[in-house]
């Protein structure tokens, strides 16, 4: 007979979330497969089952806009190629409070192996803080802290957010604003590495065929990014990457110091929002 494994989440309430909150600001609900945040704008579907992370943010009309959120190494911090993630962790700890008029959620865990969703040792362990409010906008703050130091020769440590329903992209460059296709097959359709984000406003995203755009600004690392970038698999499926480590020659990870990363998401809704935001 086939057992399922017990999960354990610990949902702590910081502030009295079940009280009557302002007209516009974010309300949480629990759903079956996690808790759900909605606003005027955006509802977002944040995962039970994927570390509490965001699994969904649609519009307020129920259009999925990004599909998914994780955490993970393939290569470099344990070594041989495989995936350790946020993708099975169901025992992350995750709390909430009410700061003002924002909603803030945090998560707390640690990388897992792919198949047996198990942690190696010693740990990586990640927190996501997630901040919403009554704006078309999340404040996404991420790290990942190894118990561990490591040299890799090679390594790939990153943050992914899947991008759905994205024909086309932009980035306010060094150069410029870039736009264009979002989804070469099977390749990178844009990396900073290639062409740098303007330092002083660094700014990408994709735009919908409904005309919606999502755009990633403030984006900011005190431990630095080796790359962010734009992929298409090849399988309709165009993503999203913070990459702290990217290849050869990644620099080493020391015991106890976070890789951070830090920006906002930005729903726009029309051309004019577009080109305020690059202006």
């Amino acid at each position: 007979m086939m057992r399922r494994r017990a999960t354990r989440w610990v949902l702590v309430l910081l502030a009295p979330l079940c009280s009557a909150v302002a007209a516009g600001e974010p309300t949480l609900q629990a759903v079956s497969d996690g808790w759900r945040v909605r606003n005027a704008h955006y509802q977002v579907e944040l995962s039970r089952a994927g570390g509490g992370l965001v699994a969904r943010l649609a519009d307020a009309a129920g259009h999925v806009l990004l599909d998914r959120s994780e955490l993970y190494t393939d290569v470099g911090l344990y070594g041989a190629r495989r995936y350790h993630g946020t993708r099975h962790e169901t025992q992350a700890r995750v709390t909430t409070a009410r700061l003002g008029e924002a909603l803030v959620v945090t998560s707390e865990g640690r990388l897992l192996r792919e198949a047996e969703g198990k942690p190696d040792y010693p740990l990586v362990r990640y927190r996501v803080e997630l901040t919403f409010d009554a704006s078309a906008s999340i404040r996404v703050a991420a790290a990942l802290t190894p118990e561990f130091a490591a040299e890799p020769p090679s390594a790939f440590v990153a943050q992914i957010v899947g991008l759905a329903d994205a024909p086309e992209m932009f980035a306010l460059t060094a150069d410029g604003l870039l736009c264009q296709d979002a989804s070469a097959r099977n390749t990178r359709t844009w990396q900073s590495r290639v062409d740098p984000l303007d330092a002083r406003r660094p700014v990408f995203g994709v735009c919908t065929s409904r005309g919606t755009c999502v755009a990633f600004t403030d984006i900011r690392s005190r431990a630095g990014l080796a790359n962010v970038f734009v992929h298409e698999s090849g399988r309709k499926s165009l993503a999203a990457f913070f990459a702290w480590r990217d290849g050869r020659g990644a620099a080493p990870v020391a015991k106890g110091h976070a890789l951070d990363l830090a920006y906002t998401i930005r729903l726009l809704k029309s051309p004019a929002e577009l080109r305020g935001l690059m202006e």
